[in-house]
């Protein structure tokens, strides 16, 4: 371990990063079950497609999440 963290010290501000982004990474998909459900329940159960919309406009806004967060990694 302390070899690995021999060459991470010299990086702190991309190990700040990647641990945010990890992070970020798990909050977002932690969330996406309950942004369907909602959909489920409220948008095609009760037949409102304005509730619908909002669901997909959210899928999409927690996609661009996982993209960040992946690339966040990926750089470090």
């Amino acid at each position: 371990m302390l070899y690995i963290w021999s060459y991470l010290k010299r990086y702190p501000k991309w190990l700040l990063l990647d641990f945010l982004g990890a992070i970020f990474f798990v909050l977002v998909n932690l969330g996406l079950p309950t942004v369907l459900a909602r959909m489920i329940d409220q948008g095609i159960n009760q037949g409102d497609k304005d509730k619908l919309y909002l669901g997909y406009r959210n899928v999409g806004y927690y996609r661009l999440g996982d993209i960040w967060a992946g690339c966040s990694i990926l750089c470090c």
